[in-house]
């Protein structure tokens, strides 16, 4: 230990050299195991909630969010299952047509490409959350992170 110590050794160091161990997915970043591209549900705002729920099937992976843009690429808010449950139990099937706007959250917990997946965890344990969109510095979607991703890495 004394030596470790003396070199300088850390933990982002031992999880560098021993990646496949707990402490080293831990240590993974944010960007390694966030649904990006392709898997990547984007909507701009204004889409019906009909459309959201059709981006977010066709999307793979079948994440539980889309994410929704402003014009200028910007995160506006999120869309999960779970606003589609509670918009059903509210009003029924007839708000469908209605804008996302209406019935998105407007301002989500996010995450950066550079925090690391014990980070992500956190996040979403704490605020009991299943996803959590990451962004880049001016705010503009770059991913997701769902619960299931943090699953697949076995943290």
């Amino acid at each position: 230990m004394v030596v470790l110590a003396e070199r300088g050794f850390e933990r982002e160091d031992y999880a560098r050299y021993h990646p496949a161990g707990s402490l080293g997915r831990k240590l993974l970043s944010v960007e390694e195991v966030m649904r990006k591209g392709k898997e990547l549900p984007l909507v701009p705002t204004g889409t019906s909630i009909t459309e959201v729920l059709i981006v977010s099937s066709k999307t793979p992976g079948r994440p539980g969010a889309a994410l929704v843009v402003e014009a200028d690429g910007t995160l506006a808010g999120i869309f999960t299952d779970g606003d589609l449950r509670r918009l059903l139990e509210d009003g029924g099937i007839e708000k469908l047509n209605g804008a996302v706007d209406e019935y998105m959250g407007r301002d989500p917990k996010t995450l950066s490409p550079d925090q690391l997946v014990e980070d992500a965890q956190r996040l979403l344990r704490e605020n009991r959350i299943d996803q959590a969109p990451v962004v880049d510095e001016a705010r503009r979607p770059v991913g997701l992170v769902d619960v299931q991703d943090l699953l697949d890495v076995r943290i």
